[in-house]
């Protein structure tokens, strides 16, 4: 404890000169100290763990941590109001741990500037800034990173920075950025700012990653800022996407007057666009390429990248004297003095399939005295036997072989291959499985000899799991789930049986992936009127006239295989739902109106009333109550219930009366728009997620079949009344309504 207050005091005497320094020696008085913070004030932070507050209001502040202390700030920053003047400082700080943001809230005023220092920004899922105030009250004059570090951020995708909150002037220097390869553009502005002019400076950076697709930008600013004095830069950075991911373009510009400066950077795998020359000068020089510094991979140029380091090494890194002031390209940190370099050889033993593993770890010139770890990565259906050298000498047996440079080293992994034995599954009557593990290529066909598997047999409403067994019956298995040992070729069939039902839809994407007007993904094979094959239509509540005609479902769900996704921005232009002004209808999308679904059957020949199930799960701004109704006419309708959702996962069995036996049902499940929705999100998404809708009614095994009416488009399935795209193997199949034995 001396040690740190001797430490503090010095610190102290360095800040009582300019500010107020306010010692937080416990995590327990955090809140509270920074809460009594006045503008200007600087909190010093022992090592901890500490919770996020809101962002500093009417006042700008400083958060510091010494170098000798590790202090992580956790959750996001909200904010209420902020107003004119406001700032925050952070320093020597890691932030961030799993939450979907760090900058959270809507500013009112001006912030003065949200900068970082020496701060490590790792594991946020979505936006690192996500300012959502408006854009004629609120602004931020500076957001500034120097010498920070931002890894393994964006794994649920999104920008970086996706604001609308005008942002003025952004600068990055002496950062470095990896395993981030989930962003889709980085800087992204939300807003149309008329009239401003903005600054977006990126110096002296080391960048390792991609994006989530090429289509994507770092700097995207597109038509946001039209003023003319707009000024991007980027000069003395190494720009790399790696091996195996997919790099985007540097910028997007389309407004404004820019000068655009893009001076001495190594770039690989990201894209420089051309600039329109209407929209301002551009200045491109000494921007090199792998080749032209003769770098043989992307991951060469670095000591070990894939594991967050990239020292360069003095009098042997090729981007060393390259800088517009003759230094070193890159984060400055990472230009290490080398002394004695050795090389590293490594790779695969002589005789090795080139397709049995990888080696991870330091390759090329390292300096004497440094120690070195190497880890050998088998690929599916071969094992790790052993580490040698040159002379073929065993070295290590185990995975990770660890080493000091006292010379040049020859490395090599040497791997055997593992025998594959097929798994084969099918079903009869209905049902599905799911195995627990995939084996070759990520498929669940070749599996690993000594592979232990789970097989869970999968059932739905329609159906009831009998027994499962190998082909040639010797092993059987009574269970629905059950283990099995990968030692030989595999045959099972698992068989089910099926209740009575009229039709169905579980959304499997491997059964069809039609996501409107999807026809039933079962239909029973007594289903007796072809001229109405169900199908599942989504329709709008403003217009019931006529269904849903674009992409209504595109998401997965751990619940089931495949639930549906509203969001309004899935509707195209969205046009139809825009006021005359071209702004959308807020009213209309979230208040008065809503979506629903619905479906038409034939319940003749059966003898029972429609048993209506369903699952649902309400997020973002689903409304809260639906309705279940059916109508003979498609006009009057019958409420038969109301259900509330909660907020997760439900299922419902609704009985509708009066239902057997009928030429036509309509059946909907519709919102209650008067019931309210979740007003705790702010994005553009009719949040309701429906699965497992099947209709159930006892069969007379006595009903006459009525003629079948011919059908334009061939409807298929197979005798389990499952749908199929094609009937392209032999079989009997019931093609519209009729049986057809394909040879």
């Amino acid at each position: 404890m001396k040690k740190f207050t001797l430490l503090f005091c010095s610190l102290l005497l360095a800040f009582v000169a300019s500010a107020n320094v306010i010692v937080v020696d416990s995590v327990s008085n955090y809140a509270t100290k920074y809460g009594a913070t006045a503008d200007g004030d600087t909190l010093l932070l022992y090592s901890g763990t500490y919770a996020n507050q809101n962002f500093p209001v009417g006042k700008a502040i400083t958060i510091l941590a010494p170098d000798t202390c590790e202090v992580f700030l956790t959750g996001e920053i909200r904010g209420e109001g902020v107003g004119d003047g406001s700032g925050l400082h952070l320093e020597n700080i890691t932030l961030g741990d799993g939450a979907s943001y760090l900058f959270n809230f809507a500013p009112v005023g001006i912030i003065r500037a949200i900068s970082m220092k020496n701060c490590t920004i790792r594991n946020i899922n979505r936006c690192t800034f996500y300012l959502s105030g408006d854009q004629t009250s609120s602004a931020v004059e500076l957001v500034e990173f120097e010498g920070c570090t931002f890894y393994n951020n964006n794994t649920g995708n999104w920008n970086f920075s996706w604001h609308t909150t005008p942002i003025y002037k952004w600068i990055m220097n002496e950062c470095t950025f990896y395993q981030n390869d989930g962003v889709e553009s980085f800087y992204n502005p939300r807003g149309t700012y008329d009239g401003k002019s903005h600054e977006f400076i990126f110096t002296h950076n080391t960048l390792y990653q991609g994006c989530r697709d090429a289509n994507r930008y770092f700097c995207q600013v597109t038509n946001k800022f039209n003023g003319e004095d707009s000024k991007l830069v980027f000069t003395d950075n190494i720009i790399i996407c790696p091996d195996g991911k997919v790099g985007g373009k540097l910028f997007s510009i389309s407004a404004g007057y820019w000068d655009v400066t893009i001076k001495n950077n190594l770039i690989h795998g990201w894209e420089i666009p051309t600039l329109a020359e209407e929209l301002g000068d551009v200045s491109m020089e000494n921007n090199y390429s792998l080749a032209d510094l003769e770098i043989p991979s992307a991951a060469a140029l670095f000591a070990d990248p894939a594991n967050g380091n990239f020292s360069l090494y003095k009098g042997a890194t090729p981007v060393e004297n390259k800088s517009t002031t003759g230094g070193v390209l890159g984060a400055q940190k990472w230009l290490k003095d080398a002394g004695q370099l050795y090389n590293l050889t490594h790779g695969l033993a002589a005789g090795v399939d080139s397709l049995a593993g990888t080696i991870s770890g330091p390759s090329g010139k390292i300096p004497e005295g440094e120690n070195v770890t190497l880890t050998a990565v088998k690929n599916y259906g071969f094992k790790f036997v052993k580490w040698v050298d040159e002379n073929n000498a065993t070295l290590s047996e185990e995975t990770s072989y660890s080493f000091e440079m006292t010379g040049d080293k020859y490395v090599y992994a040497v791997f055997d291959a593992i025998p594959l034995f097929r798994l084969n599954i099918t079903c009869k009557g209905g049902g599905s499985y799911v195995i627990s593990e995939t084996g070759k290529d990520g498929a669940y066909e070749y599996y690993e000899e000594g592979t232990e598997l789970v097989i869970t047999s999968k059932t739905n409403l329609i159906t009831e799991f009998v027994m499962g067994y190998t082909d040639d019956m010797s092993e059987q298995f009574y269970a629905p789930e059950f283990s099995i040992v990968m030692g030989k070729d595999y045959t099972i069939v698992l068989e089910f049986v099926q209740k009575d039902f009229i039709c169905g839809w579980d959304f499997d994407t491997q059964r069809s992936a039609v996501n409107q007007q999807r026809p039933a993904d079962f239909l029973s094979r007594n289903y007796q009127d072809t001229a109405h094959v169900p199908t599942l239509d989504m329709y709008y509540t403003l217009y019931p006239g006529a269904p849903w005609t674009k992409t209504w479902w595109n998401r997965t769900d751990t619940y089931t295989a495949a639930v549906t996704w509203l969001r309004l921005t899935d509707s195209g232009d969205g046009t139809e739902y825009k006021t005359s002004d071209g702004a959308m209808d807020s009213s209309k999308y979230y208040t008065d109106q809503g979506f629903y679904w619905q479906t038409a059957v034939c319940t003749r020949g059966y003898m029972s009333d429609i048993k209506y199930c369903f699952s649902i799960k309400r997020t973002y701004m689903g409304h809260y109550d639906y309705f279940v109704q059916y109508s003979y006419d498609n006009t009057s309708w019958e409420t038969v219930d109301t259900v509330t959702t909660t907020g997760g996962w439900q299922d419902f069995e609704v009985e509708l009366p009066n239902t057997a036996a009928k030429e036509l049902i309509y059946i909907r499940l519709i919102p209650d728009v008067t019931s309210g929705y979740d007003t705790n999100r702010i994005f553009d998404v009719y949040g309701v997620y429906v699965a497992n809708i099947f209709l159930l009614a006892d069969y007379d095994p006595n009903a006459v079949v009525a003629p079948v009416r011919e059908e334009q488009e061939d409807m298929i399935y197979d005798l389990m009344g499952r749908r199929l795209k094609s009937a392209d193997r032999p079989g009997i199949y019931i093609i519209n309504g009729k049986k057809y034995l394909i040879k």
